[in-house]
């Protein structure tokens, strides 16, 4: 493997990390890191050689760091969302940075992404579950999931228990239910390449726009992940949140394949 494609497998594993950390999504993830646009370039043209390290790094970062995630949530939670409370604000600064042109434009973009992620993270806690989901509501939730996967600020998770559907794919997964695995998977595909060639096309007319909108989702996302008290130990997580928002942006910097 030459380096261009190792720099991806690296970057790829905390972009899989924070797929399993509430409140968080890959593609703010993939912001900090600097290969954002990189991956919406390739979902487009599919550029498999970049696609493949970035999605094997994601792999195997879930994979290496699941377990670990889920002993901390379950023993330190206020930690933790003090941390991803630190991560994700400090993420907002890069996005907002992106921002050449404050007009009205990019204002209002900015205001619609930050209610938009405050609605969904207040929808959250009174959504239902689906017990025996039809075809359509499967292949909607796939979209739904896809377009998750790449707008930063808007947890895939999170997504689908607002619509209902988190428990019944994680069923789906545990039985490994290939009917609703596979319909899932193709309508998510299909998601993922469409809004691609969006978000493509909106960063090379509309960057500014765009970037307002996308540092509002994130900010608003934090509001789902504020800690109930904040001590030293909650002070502590969001210093290690902002701490390794630094990092990743040192990691970003290292050039990778284009």
């Amino acid at each position: 493997m030459n380096k261009e494609l190792f720099v991806l497998l690296l970057k790829g594993i905390p972009i899989g990390i924070s797929n399993i950390l509430p409140g968080i999504s890959g593609g703010t993830i993939a912001l900090v890191l600097g290969v954002y646009e990189e991956i919406i370039d390739a979902l487009k043209l599919m550029r498999l050689r970049v696609l493949l390290p970035v999605a094997s790094g994601a792999v195997l970062g879930i994979l290496l760091t699941a377990g670990l995630i889920g002993g901390l949530m379950e023993h330190f939670p206020a930690f933790m969302f003090a941390l991803i409370f630190g991560l994700i604000l400090s993420s907002a600064g890069i996005t907002i940075k992106d921002v050449n042109k404050f007009n009205y434009q990019a204002v209002v973009s900015g205001i619609c992404g930050f209610l938009l992620a405050l609605g969904i993270s207040a929808n959250t806690a009174a959504a239902g579950n689906s017990a025996i989901p039809a075809v359509g509501k499967v292949a909607a939730a796939g979209i739904l999931g896809s377009v998750s996967m790449l707008l930063p600020g808007i947890s895939g998770a999170t997504m689908l228990v607002m619509i209902g559907m988190y428990q019944t794919m994680l069923q789906a997964l545990t039985d490994f239910n290939l009917k609703i695995i596979g319909v899932f998977s193709i309508s998510a595909l299909i998601g993922v390449i469409g809004l691609a060639w969006i978000l493509s096309y909106l960063l090379r007319r509309h960057r500014s726009v765009l970037m307002a909108g996308l540092s509002g989702l994130i900010i608003g996302s934090a509001f789902a992940v504020v800690p109930d008290r904040f001590g030293i130990a909650e002070a502590l997580g969001i210093i290690m949140g902002i701490v390794i928002v630094l990092l990743l942006t040192r990691v970003g910097k290292i050039k990778s394949y284009k």
